[in-house]
């Protein structure tokens, strides 16, 4: 028996991915590596392994594609295993973001095929150097913590699993397989072009990471079964915390204010990217990950009521309740019209709608000496206040401290009445505010005394490091 079909019939016998009654769908686009996985099960079928049967998609995007179906069929019908075909013809293909709508409708008939043809489970062909590029690719855009994980070797799909069993298994070796078994297979000429952003890595990073360590691909796995296991661990904890904070109502859930921010803020973030990433897709609830600090500022905020669009999602603070339902279509459209909360993050620059950008920086003594900072800048400890810092819309409801001797607080509405600014620029104010939810600057027309308290005891204090919060702008900028 060939090496890798001993190490694949050993995963096997050790991870029960498949029985010998069962029926195993592979998917199979005609490309080396998935060629070599439906050789390696093809022969453990004969010899006392699962029925096997094949499902393709032929896009009709490239004129080779007719020849990866054209190689399939052959090799299909020299082995005497069933090949369903799916045609998705290019009247079908949308005008734009075409790799999603691609990866959505191979996936969609697998799945109907599955359940047609009773199988167990659908097998894939993603190797370790797929592996490594999804990694990387999750890192430098950004994720959570089952995206930084990567792709799992088993998970649910349609009515049985999605198993990936060459995921240990480096390129190099698929070829060497195909080439010693004489196995056909296709290249695809797109995989060598530059403007997909997955042949960059795989073509620009991954050689120049395998250089300065040839088993880079074994860390990545570790690395990847590390995260794994740790999610394996928290998921039992978060469910119960869920539990404990969320309740379900009629029309969706409501969470406990006074309870969730008791909790610490790594708790908070990861029972609310747990109801995003499980609860939410359950109910056909998708929200992107970018819009956890808004969702997270607007419940620690000290608005008594409020109300939260996030297209797929909205969010009402009944005072101490938070009411989480699914969006309407109305929801939607005002979403898609509503700035997205933005944190500050340490040492970097925040692109503003409203002519200008904003920095929070870290400065030493001798920094601080020497750097030129314009009228609007604010220098404080860390301990002053609640990071991270949020610029975010100002709301109804939002007030502001602007009196030193009083611990009264203004209206921003009011203040906006009070100067008589005019509507269209209410409607493009922004705010500073802190992880609390409390507003620090009403940026153009007001800043807290909070504020600007800290800074003039830190102007007045030696310290060995400031934070300065710096806007730049070409306008005049009123304090």
């Amino acid at each position: 028996m060939d090496k890798l079909m001993q190490r694949i019939a050993s995963d096997n016998e050790k991870n029960h991915y498949w029985l010998p009654s069962d029926v195993v769908l592979v998917a199979v686009s005609a490309g080396v590596d998935s060629m070599a996985l439906l050789d390696v099960i093809r022969r453990l079928a004969e010899e006392g392994g699962p029925q096997v049967e094949v499902v393709h998609v032929h896009h009709h995007l490239r004129e080779s594609a007719d020849g990866d179906l054209k190689l399939l069929e052959t090799y299909c019908q020299l082995h005497q295993l069933p090949c369903h075909v799916r045609h998705w013809h290019q009247s079908e293909h949308p005008n734009s973001n075409w790799e999603e709508a691609a990866r959505h409708v191979r996936y969609q008939f697998f799945e109907e095929q599955m359940e047609e043809r009773q199988a167990s489970c659908l097998l894939t062909a993603h190797h370790a150097d797929d592996q490594m590029e999804t990694i990387l690719m999750k890192l430098t855009r950004g994720s959570t913590l089952s995206g930084y994980s990567g792709m799992k070797a088993v998970r649910p799909f349609g009515n049985g699993r999605l198993i990936r069993p060459l995921l240990s298994y480096e390129k190099n070796e698929l070829y060497r397989y195909c080439h010693d078994n004489g196995v056909p297979y296709q290249e695809d000429e797109t995989n060598q072009s530059m403007a997909y952003t997955r042949n960059r890595y795989r073509h620009q990073l991954l050689p120049l990471i395998k250089q300065e360590n040839q088993q880079a691909s074994q860390h990545f796995q570790a690395f990847s079964q590390q995260l794994q296991d740790i999610e394996e661990l928290l998921s039992p904890l978060l469910t119960t915390h869920f539990a404990r904070l969320f309740q379900t109502n009629e029309d969706g859930w409501q969470l406990d204010r006074l309870l969730f921010i008791e909790e610490t803020p790594a708790l908070q973030r990861l029972v609310l990217t747990y109801f995003f990433e499980t609860i939410g897709p359950k109910e056909s609830i998708f929200i992107s990950k970018k819009h956890l600090p808004t969702v997270l500022a607007f419940i620690q905020s000290d608005l008594a009521q409020g109300e939260l669009n996030l297209g797929g999602l909205q969010l009402k603070k009944r005072y101490n309740v938070i009411y989480f339902h699914r969006g309407s279509a109305e929801n939607e459209k005002e979403h898609k019209k509503m700035p997205i909360y933005k944190e500050l993050k340490l040492n970097q620059w925040l692109e503003l709608e409203i002519n200008g950008k904003i920095g929070l920086f870290l400065f030493s003594n001798d920094d601080l000496e020497r750097a030129e900072l314009n009228q609007v800048s604010f220098v404080f400890k860390q301990a002053d206040v609640q990071l991270p810092l949020m610029v975010r819309p100002w709301q109804p409801g939002d007030k502001i401290q602007l009196n030193p001797k009083h611990p009264f607080t203004k209206k921003i509405a009011r203040l906006f009445v009070d100067r008589k600014v005019p509507k269209e620029e209410r409607q493009r104010a922004q705010v500073v505010c802190d992880a609390n939810g409390t507003v620090l600057w009403l940026m153009g027309y007001a800043t807290s005394v909070l504020l600007t308290e800290a800074s003039q005891q830190q102007m007045n204090q030696e310290n060995n490091e400031y934070l300065i919060l710096v806007f730049e702008n070409n306008d005049e900028v009123k304090m």
